[in-house]
């Protein structure tokens, strides 16, 4: 565990995103679950490895981890959220946060699994405050962000 600092792995998933937050008290928060690219829209592809099963699962087990506090979705692009269903299926999760709201099957299956787990999905918005023990933050969406002339 962290003992006393705030620890931030990023996990390898290949595709996409997956970082695990541990706070100096112990909370957790896992931050995406990576997946496999989905193609383009018109010409979806379903292949690949799973890498909720395949690398989060596996690194919380060797860390000794069964539950999580709060797992959040940034936004509900395959190579983001693709393993996440392994992940609520494979440890008790105390919250669902879900980002940027893209509707597609796979976040309704996510969404869906996640009730039948009797998880909280809370929906964060952009500006919003959030506290994980000690550890401050808040959502902020993805901005372009021009670069000053020298």
């Amino acid at each position: 565990m962290a003992g006393g600092r705030l620890e931030l792995t990023v996990l390898d998933v290949g595709q996409g995103d997956s970082l695990f937050v541990v706070s100096p008290a112990g909370k957790t928060l896992l931050i995406d679950g990576g997946g496999a690219f989905g193609g383009f829209p018109g010409h979806e592809q379903a292949h690949g490895s799973d890498p909720g099963e395949e690398a989060v699962s596996p690194y919380l087990w060797s860390r000794g981890f069964k539950k999580i506090d709060v797992v959040a979705l940034t936004h509900a692009h395959q190579d983001h959220l693709g393993g996440l269903n392994a992940v609520l299926e494979n440890f008790g999760i105390g919250r669902l946060w879900i980002g940027r709201e893209i509707n597609n099957p796979a976040l309704a299956r996510l969404e869906t699994l996640a009730r039948e787990r009797n998880i909280a999905v809370e929906y964060e918005t952009r500006g919003k405050r959030f506290s994980l023990d000690e550890v401050q933050g808040s959502f902020c969406g993805r901005k372009f962000r021009q670069a000053m002339p020298l």
